[in-house]
Protein backbone atom coordinates (compact mmCIF):
# COMPACT_ATOMS: atom_id res chain seq x y z
CA UNK A 1 0.00 0.00 0.00
CA UNK A 2 2.88 2.58 -0.31
CA UNK A 3 2.56 5.39 -2.35
CA UNK A 4 5.50 8.11 -2.99
CA UNK A 5 5.47 11.87 -2.01
CA UNK A 6 5.85 12.81 -5.69
CA UNK A 7 2.47 11.05 -6.78
CA UNK A 8 0.84 12.37 -3.84
CA UNK A 9 2.04 15.91 -4.70
CA UNK A 10 0.56 15.15 -8.17
CA UNK A 11 -2.84 13.47 -7.35
CA UNK A 12 -3.48 16.77 -4.57
CA UNK A 13 -2.43 19.39 -7.47
CA UNK A 14 -4.74 17.50 -9.86
CA UNK A 15 -7.63 17.48 -7.57
CA UNK A 16 -7.41 21.00 -7.09
CA UNK A 17 -9.80 21.47 -9.93
CA UNK A 18 -12.59 20.19 -7.24
CA UNK A 19 -12.17 23.36 -4.73
CA UNK A 20 -11.28 22.59 -0.63
CA UNK A 21 -9.56 18.83 -0.71
CA UNK A 22 -7.46 17.40 1.97
CA UNK A 23 -5.00 13.87 2.48
CA UNK A 24 -4.73 11.87 5.65
CA UNK A 25 -1.98 9.37 5.27
CA UNK A 26 -2.81 6.04 6.67
CA UNK A 27 -2.11 2.55 6.81
CA UNK A 28 0.81 3.17 4.01
CA UNK A 29 -1.74 4.88 1.47
CA UNK A 30 -3.90 8.19 1.96
CA UNK A 31 -7.03 9.32 2.25
CA UNK A 32 -8.52 11.67 0.17
CA UNK A 33 -11.52 14.11 2.00
CA UNK A 34 -13.79 17.21 1.98
CA UNK A 35 -15.34 18.95 3.81
CA UNK A 36 -19.31 18.20 4.86
CA UNK A 37 -21.27 21.29 6.10
CA UNK A 38 -22.66 21.00 9.47
CA UNK A 39 -20.07 17.49 10.70
CA UNK A 40 -16.64 18.20 12.12
CA UNK A 41 -15.53 14.71 9.90
CA UNK A 42 -14.73 14.79 6.38
CA UNK A 43 -15.98 12.68 3.74
CA UNK A 44 -13.80 10.38 2.04
CA UNK A 45 -14.46 10.36 -1.41
CA UNK A 46 -10.97 8.93 -3.03
CA UNK A 47 -7.93 7.18 -1.60
CA UNK A 48 -4.60 6.54 -2.76
CA UNK A 49 -2.84 3.01 -2.74
CA UNK A 50 0.29 1.79 -4.81
CA UNK A 51 0.55 5.17 -6.48
CA UNK A 52 -2.88 4.56 -8.26
CA UNK A 53 -5.99 6.99 -7.28
CA UNK A 54 -9.24 5.63 -6.53
CA UNK A 55 -12.61 6.96 -6.26
CA UNK A 56 -15.61 6.17 -4.41
CA UNK A 57 -18.92 4.24 -6.44
CA UNK A 58 -22.09 3.32 -5.77
CA UNK A 59 -25.15 2.45 -7.98
CA UNK A 60 -25.06 6.36 -9.44
CA UNK A 61 -21.40 5.93 -10.77
CA UNK A 62 -20.18 1.84 -10.46
CA UNK A 63 -21.13 1.80 -14.27
CA UNK A 64 -18.45 4.63 -15.57
CA UNK A 65 -15.89 2.04 -14.40
CA UNK A 66 -17.28 -1.08 -15.27
CA UNK A 67 -18.10 -0.17 -19.05
CA UNK A 68 -14.22 0.64 -19.07
CA UNK A 69 -13.09 -3.15 -17.38
CA UNK A 70 -12.29 -1.76 -14.15
CA UNK A 71 -13.01 -3.51 -11.35
CA UNK A 72 -13.02 -1.95 -7.27
CA UNK A 73 -9.84 -1.98 -4.78
CA UNK A 74 -9.49 -4.94 -2.93
CA UNK A 75 -7.32 -4.48 0.06
CA UNK A 76 -6.24 -7.89 0.70
CA UNK A 77 -5.73 -10.19 -2.48
CA UNK A 78 -5.64 -12.78 -0.46
CA UNK A 79 -9.17 -12.68 0.48
CA UNK A 80 -11.08 -10.38 -2.32
CA UNK A 81 -14.88 -11.29 -1.40
CA UNK A 82 -14.09 -10.37 1.90
CA UNK A 83 -11.78 -6.93 1.38
CA UNK A 84 -13.72 -5.42 -1.24
CA UNK A 85 -14.00 -1.88 -1.17
CA UNK A 86 -16.52 0.98 -3.16
CA UNK A 87 -13.44 2.46 -4.88
CA UNK A 88 -12.30 2.11 -8.20
CA UNK A 89 -9.48 2.97 -10.08
CA UNK A 90 -9.63 6.40 -12.20
CA UNK A 91 -8.68 5.85 -15.79
CA UNK A 92 -5.78 7.98 -17.07
CA UNK A 93 -7.28 9.88 -19.56
CA UNK A 94 -9.68 11.48 -16.55
CA UNK A 95 -6.69 11.78 -14.39
CA UNK A 96 -5.60 13.96 -17.09
CA UNK A 97 -8.48 16.52 -17.93
CA UNK A 98 -9.54 18.92 -15.90
CA UNK A 99 -13.49 18.96 -16.88
CA UNK A 100 -13.34 14.78 -17.27
CA UNK A 101 -11.37 15.10 -13.35
CA UNK A 102 -14.32 17.29 -11.94
CA UNK A 103 -17.18 15.77 -13.19
CA UNK A 104 -16.10 11.96 -11.78
CA UNK A 105 -14.78 13.87 -8.58
CA UNK A 106 -17.76 15.39 -8.18
CA UNK A 107 -19.65 12.41 -8.42
CA UNK A 108 -17.20 10.27 -6.14
CA UNK A 109 -17.43 13.56 -3.41
CA UNK A 110 -21.72 13.15 -3.74
CA UNK A 111 -21.09 9.27 -3.17
CA UNK A 112 -19.34 9.93 -0.06
CA UNK A 113 -21.78 12.50 1.38
CA UNK A 114 -25.21 10.43 0.89
CA UNK A 115 -23.04 7.32 2.33
CA UNK A 116 -22.68 9.96 5.28
CA UNK A 117 -25.75 10.97 5.44
CA UNK A 118 -27.55 7.80 4.99
CA UNK A 119 -25.78 5.89 8.18
CA UNK A 120 -27.71 6.00 11.35
CA UNK A 121 -26.99 8.84 13.63
CA UNK A 122 -24.37 7.65 16.47
CA UNK A 123 -26.29 7.49 19.73
CA UNK A 124 -25.84 10.29 21.87
CA UNK A 125 -23.47 9.68 24.87
CA UNK A 126 -24.81 10.38 28.35
CA UNK A 127 -23.07 13.57 29.46
CA UNK A 128 -21.06 13.23 32.62
CA UNK A 129 -21.69 14.39 35.71
CA UNK A 130 -20.88 17.64 36.86
CA UNK A 131 -18.43 16.81 38.96
CA UNK A 132 -18.55 20.89 40.81
CA UNK A 133 -21.70 19.63 42.85
CA UNK A 134 -20.52 15.78 43.91
CA UNK A 135 -20.05 16.07 47.47
CA UNK A 136 -16.41 14.67 46.64
CA UNK A 137 -15.52 17.66 45.26
CA UNK A 138 -16.79 20.32 48.07
CA UNK A 139 -14.81 22.47 49.37
CA UNK A 140 -13.86 21.45 53.17
CA UNK A 141 -15.28 23.77 55.79
CA UNK A 142 -14.13 24.08 59.24
CA UNK A 143 -17.11 23.68 61.47
CA UNK A 144 -17.66 27.00 63.83
CA UNK A 145 -17.40 27.01 67.28
CA UNK A 146 -20.14 28.48 69.44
Amino acid sequence: MPISDSYLDYIMERLAVLGKVHCRKMFGGAGIMVPVRGELKPAMFAIIDDDTLYFKADDTNRADYTVRGLSQWVYDPSKPEKSRMPYFPVPADVLEDDDLLREWGQKAISVARNRRSARKPSPSLKPAPNRAKSPATKPKTKPRKP
